[in-house]
């Protein structure tokens, strides 16, 4: 498929511009026929990657396994304050939050009103 664009009505540097964009595109856009990028030039010396540094996932990260190693020795499951006081949990914010999001994510299963377990469990 060839595509004609009109570019005489544009001032030269614009048509220049144009032309040098339409030869660009062409050489890495892949063909129709194979599918294939053609091969481009050496585009010269590009900036460095940046390095990619993983966020920082919060205290629920360590707490998590915490928490399931903790329900996986006790079946029958624990409350929140059970699992506090088991944990030691100190500062950590929002627990019951975290508690909740591990349920709604299947890492945990509630068991009656407000005890928790894992779902391997009995």
């Amino acid at each position: 498929m060839k595509i004609v664009v009109d570019v005489s009505a544009m001032p030269p540097a614009v048509q220049a511009s144009v032309r040098q964009l339409l030869e660009a595109l062409s050489q890495e856009w892949p063909t129709p026929i194979s599918g294939q990028r053609r091969p481009a030039e050496d585009p010269g010396p590009c900036l460095p990657a940046p390095a990619y540094s993983r966020p920082h996932r919060g205290p629920h990260s360590v707490i998590r396994p915490r928490i399931v190693a903790l329900l996986r020795e006790h079946p029958d499951g624990l409350t929140l304050p059970a699992i506090e006081q088991h944990l030691d949990l100190g500062m950590v914010k929002h627990r019951q939050r975290i508690l909740n999001h591990m349920v709604q994510t299947g890492v945990l299963k509630r068991v009656g009103r407000a005890a928790y377990t894992t779902p391997d469990a009995r």
